[in-house]
């Protein structure tokens, strides 16, 4: 756009970093969005504005443009800017659209002063966050470093905020967080299971139930 070049990619750390190339001139540095995202950044000219969007582990889709592609709009949800109407109606129309819900459900648990969710995402990564009073307001969901085809089951033990998945090689993992908000590397608790689990604290223990190859 405006004869600059816009590159755009996903990290490592799910975040979404962009760079502009000026011709004969530089790259810019890398601007990184503050928010984890479970798709990659979409991308498209329209109308002589270069529109970004992506969506965010709660579900909802972030848009922002740029006429040069070196000062950008600030990052706002789809339907505020559907409202203000600076960007074409119908290209945000389409976005909305395309827009399906995350269908795994969100797993929460109270763990000390803190209530804490964890959920596996649309690209089967698994994401966090926290309240600290009651649910009233959240932190940002974060990735918390983990993938599972499975959806995520939180238990409390020992004094411990403990996490489960079934991981994409079938086996079961563990870890566990002092604080809800850092977690221990993973450790593999069992060999590939064919099924679902299920996983309970009782007397401080914890306690597993799989469906065995024979379906018992």
């Amino acid at each position: 756009i405006d004869n600059n070049a816009v590159i755009s990619v996903q990290g490592s750390d799910k975040k979404l970093y962009s760079r502009t190339l000026i011709p004969n001139i530089r790259w810019t540095n890398w601007e990184v969005s503050p928010l984890t995202t479970i798709n990659p950044i979409e991308q498209k000219l329209v109308d002589g504005k270069i529109v970004q969007s992506y969506k965010r582990v709660d579900d909802r889709t972030y848009v922002r443009y740029s006429t040069d592609g070196l000062n950008w709009k600030n990052w706002e949800t789809l339907e505020s800017a559907i409202a203000k109407a600076e960007i074409n109606q119908q290209y945000l129309g389409e976005l909305q659209q395309n827009s399906a819900q995350n269908p795994n459900p969100v797993t929460r648990t109270q763990y000390k002063d803190k209530l804490v969710e964890a959920v596996r995402g649309k690209d089967n990564y698994l994401y966090g966050r926290y309240s600290s009073d009651g649910g009233k307001t959240w932190t940002n969901w974060k990735y918390t470093n983990g993938i599972t085809k499975n959806d995520v089951k939180m238990v409390v033990a020992n004094n411990a905020l403990i996490q489960v998945v079934k991981g994409t090689d079938n086996a079961l993992y563990v870890r566990q967080s002092n604080d809800g908000v850092n977690w221990a590397s993973w450790t593999g608790i069992s060999g590939a299971i064919p099924g679902d689990f299920s996983v309970d604290a009782i007397d401080n223990k914890i306690v597993f139930g799989i469906r065995g190859s024979d379906n018992n």
